[in-house]
């Protein structure tokens, strides 16, 4: 649509008008308080990654945004989920919500938004989680990639996982991931591309070190998104960088626009 939401880790979420992609503005704020990890908008609600000041335990919020103007005014809700280590990344797919934190994978019932439940808890690191069809792709720190048949939602399957390649550190971390078709991407230090066809056996097509380097260290992903033949890349302090993965084996670096200090 023509509306984005931004998160603020200090504690807010801000509407911005993007009808106009050159002049974007700010339409409204709200404040929660704590800080926000993640977001995902479906259907006329935003669900929070809510990471609460005691440390023990996370919220996932839901928040009416129909009125862009006045988000929250239509009612919110919201769930915790203790003993999981920080909130990090929620997905919505029709009734569920996937919340990915620092120890546990989250499944979440939201088939009545104003009384969210857990269905389902997996003890993994899940940093990052991308929802197609009947899977969740799931970015789990040094395990790799994890892929979990979700068609019983209260039941999460593992049936297919990689760890990611050497570096010269050990293995890749998988901090980050999403999926475009039949490919997923994964990655920190490096971006991996995965053919997921049969989401059993994922096959690594190729990986791509990345060039930033600050401070002396490889720069982290942060955060990347797949349109078309083109990969965007982000990092904290190196702001962002565009790939042509037309060529499977060699992905060729696009543009690069530098950052400040990070987002």
């Amino acid at each position: 649509g023509h509306t984005a939401y931004l998160v603020y880790r200090g504690g807010g979420l801000e509407v911005v008008d993007i009808s106009d992609p050159s002049a974007p503005h700010g339409i409204s704020r709200f404040e929660t308080m704590s800080n926000l990890a993640d977001i995902a908008v479906a259907d006329g609600r935003a669900y929070l990654a809510v990471d609460l000041p005691s440390g023990d335990c996370n919220r996932m919020q839901i928040l009416d945004v129909g009125n862009a103007s006045h988000p929250g005014v239509g009612g919110s809700a919201d769930i915790q989920l203790c003993d999981s280590g920080d909130p990090l990344s929620i997905a919505v797919s029709g009734s569920h919500v996937y919340f990915g934190a620092e120890s546990a994978f989250h499944v979440i019932s939201i088939s009545d938004p104003s009384t969210p439940y857990e269905v389902a808890r997996v003890e993994t690191r899940a940093l990052d989680v991308a929802i197609q069809g009947s899977y969740a792709y799931v970015a789990a720190a040094a395990s790799g990639l994890r892929i979990f048949d979700i068609r019983v939602p209260s039941a999460p399957l593992l049936v297919g996982a990689f760890v990611l390649p050497e570096t010269t550190w050990g293995p890749d971390q998988a901090r980050v991931i999403t999926v475009a078709g039949r490919r997923a991407y994964v990655g920190r230090s490096r971006l991996h591309a995965f053919d997921i066809s049969d989401p059993s056996h994922p096959l690594l097509l190729w990986s791509y070190r990345n060039s930033g380097i600050f401070d002396g260290f490889v720069e982290p992903l942060t955060a990347v998104a797949v349109t078309g033949s083109s990969a965007f890349l982000a990092q904290s302090f190196l702001g962002s960088a565009i790939l042509d993965i037309s060529a499977c084996q060699e992905p060729r670096h696009e543009n690069r626009r530098d950052g400040d200090n990070g987002p």
